[in-house]
């Protein structure tokens, strides 16, 4: 599973949560404790994890009561690997009357990232026993274990979720992800418009529609996907998703030279996806240029990140086409 975009799609999800959630106190710090809470949302979403902690703990200074910043700063720790704090921030939240029972998913979450495995399931317990009805609850414990490559699990409750709320886009983004991971492209492709179809404000449609190219590509559509990129492209000619996007499209017609092209384009712009770094490779290996795809294949290794879109294992996938690509090379 590729984490970085798992992670933007979690980040949006938790802020579409929490919007629909009310905060529990109202005085006159609450509207400047929002501010600094999107200011930190804006810092994590760039990985700028210094800046999205101080503005988080100016927002709960503000706000004890704010659970977006609480989210947001416990995340921020966890991208850290400093779960510890991250457990701090939480518990503190959780500790406060009127906690929103999310709280408890959150640690069900750090604790068992830490293997202590007891209090992750006394928190799971918590969170199902005061949000057993709460499809939020649900959704993102689904997300959770999704996370945990614990498919059967995730998708066990993101069904609760909707049968609670059948009309909850983030939820059907989630489970286009979890048939994203079974590799069901055409179920996958149902839930991602599914959730655009219900209400396109309440998620990132950036992320849905960048899931719907990688699933157009998969499918082997290269017209469908290249009309998805193309937007992309058109509302910011330096984006690499939509590079590298295009770059998969020419790939898939074969057109490997204008393949490689934008696919080391999305490379200059910054991307570290892996699958970028794969589909170079094999663009590599099918022109015959050996030695850059071993170089391509090396730089994948060195950013250790398999499982990138449906499980695959790209490092063996790239070795396996520069080895392909040598015999023909070899009976020619």
């Amino acid at each position: 599973m590729n984490l970085r975009k798992f992670w933007v799609g979690t980040l949006f999800l938790i802020v579409f949560l929490l919007c629909c959630a009310s905060f529990n106190a109202y005085g006159g710090n609450v509207e400047e404790s929002i501010s600094f809470t999107d200011s930190g949302n804006e810092h994590l979403a760039n990985n700028d994890l210094e800046k999205a902690i101080e503005s988080y703990q100016k927002a709960i200074s503000l706000d004890e009561n704010n659970l977006l910043a609480c989210i947001g700063i416990s995340s921020a720790y966890e991208k850290k690997n400093d779960l510890n704090m991250a457990i701090s921030y939480m518990e503190k939240y959780a500790s406060l009357e009127n906690s929103d029972p999310l709280a408890y998913v959150f640690l069900f979450k750090f604790y068992t990232l830490k293997e202590e495995f007891d209090k992750a399931d006394r928190f799971l317990e918590k969170a199902i026993s005061l949000g057993e009805k709460n499809a939020n609850v649900w959704l993102m414990l689904g997300t959770v274990y999704l996370s945990f490559d614990e498919a059967e699990k995730g998708f066990d409750c993101l069904q609760k979720s909707l049968l609670l709320d059948g009309r909850n886009s983030p939820t059907y983004v989630e489970l286009g992800n979890y048939y994203l991971r079974k590799k069901d492209f055409d179920k996958a492709l149902e839930s991602f418009n599914k959730a655009l179809e219900l209400d396109g404000s309440s998620i990132d449609t950036y992320y849905v529609n960048t899931q719907l190219g990688l699933i157009y590509i998969e499918k082997n559509e290269p017209d469908k996907a290249e009309a998805i990129y193309q937007e992309f492209f058109s509302k910011d000619n330096t984006n690499p998703t939509a590079y590298a996007g295009l770059g998969e499209v020419y790939a898939l017609r074969k057109d490997f030279y204008k393949a490689a092209a934008y696919l080391e384009k999305a490379i200059s712009l910054g991307s570290n996806d892996p699958r970028v770094y794969y589909k170079l490779g094999v663009v590599y290996a099918s022109l015959g240029m050996k030695e850059k795809a071993l170089e391509t294949l090396k730089t994948l290794k060195e950013i250790n990140v398999n499982l990138p879109l449906v499980g695959d294992d790209l490092v063996s996938q790239l070795e396996q086409a520069i080895a392909s690509s040598d015999a023909g090379q070899n009976n020619q």
